[in-house]
């Protein structure tokens, strides 16, 4: 599986809210760093975060809009839209992924911007 396919078939957990396969795309000793600042250590944390996070949220969308490959990383630009408490929510971002030598995801690194943009010097 390419590095694209591994990251498009995590992000598919998500979006199904059905974490069947994780293993097989996750390293055991995974950092994970979501773009506001929490860190997730090992995959059994993973675990626990979709656990929690996946009742109460809703993945809507996770598309990914273009990537780079180099060695072991990958760099991803996506479009994130999600619901959670009644309130539809949408960011750009992109993810700085690292893979170990079995092909799954070993860092994660997440940045995120607004989706609106604005132009201040726009006539």
């Amino acid at each position: 599986m390419s590095k694209i396919e591994t990251i498009r078939k995590y992000y598919d957990l998500w979006i199904a809210a059905n974490r069947a396969g994780i293993e097989d795309l996750i390293a055991e000793d995974i950092i994970y760093t979501e773009s506001y600042g929490p860190q997730h250590h090992g995959l059994s944390e993973i675990i626990r975060w979709f656990d929690d996070w996946t009742p109460k949220a809703k993945v809507i969308r996770w598309d990914i809009t273009n990537y780079i490959e180099q060695g072991n990383a990958c760099v991803v630009e996506w479009f994130f839209q999600f619901e959670t408490n009644g309130e539809e929510h949408v960011a750009d971002g992109a993810s700085i992924v690292e893979f170990n030598h079995n092909g799954k995801i070993s860092i994660m690194k997440e940045f995120q911007a607004d989706h609106d943009h604005y132009y201040p010097y726009a006539k």
